[in-house]
């Protein structure tokens, strides 16, 4: 099988991606750190794909350079901390393009290629503990894992005749070095 993990460079994508590879999958990574995918690439045998997903032309692209796959994990995330009242615009809408469109943007390339090609695969997309509760100073990322959960359900309502499952997963905060 060919799986797909999106913010495989780092943290919770990296650890799926080689418990993917430990499993017998065909890995495909894709980050938007070109050092932490050639790093990946040293542990395990993966195809690399550097994209950053803020630009949905890119994450398109990137989706697409994947090729034909079985599975997604749609792990990419990104938070800018800063308190309520001192949330920048431009901030906040990085954080909806990598955690929320790029999300959609990624799956919809993903699943049309499994509809075209009459194969039943899954998608898997992570959410986060802020769409449970609040977490300080994380104001723009705790307002949009909502979003996962229920975009999910309702795509595999849509779309459950053509995959063979679609879900998602809500881990706890993962503190990295970015």
């Amino acid at each position: 099988k060919r799986a797909l993990v999106t913010g495989a460079g780092k943290g919770i994508g990296r650890d799926i991606a080689k418990l993917l590879h430990e499993c017998g999958a065909t890995v495909i990574a894709l980050s938007r750190t070109a050092e932490d995918l050639e790093s990946l690439g040293r542990e395990i045998a993966c195809k690399t794909i550097t994209c950053d997903l803020v630009d949905a032309d890119a994450a398109r692209e990137g989706a697409g350079q994947a090729g034909e796959g079985d599975l997604l994990v749609n792990n990419a995330g990104i938070s800018i901390l800063d308190p309520f009242l001192e949330t920048k615009v431009e901030d906040f809408d990085k954080i909806i393009a990598v955690n929320v469109r790029a999300m959609m943007v990624v799956s919809q390339v993903v699943a049309k290629n499994m509809i075209a090609r009459g194969v039943s695969g899954a998608i898997v997309n992570l959410s986060s503990v802020g769409s449970k509760l609040g977490i300080p100073d994380h104001t723009g990322y705790c307002r949009l894992p909502f979003y996962v959960p229920l975009s999910t359900t309702s795509f595999f309502l849509r779309r459950r005749v053509f995959l063979g499952g679609s879900s998602g997963s809500i881990p706890g905060p993962v503190i990295l070095s970015i």
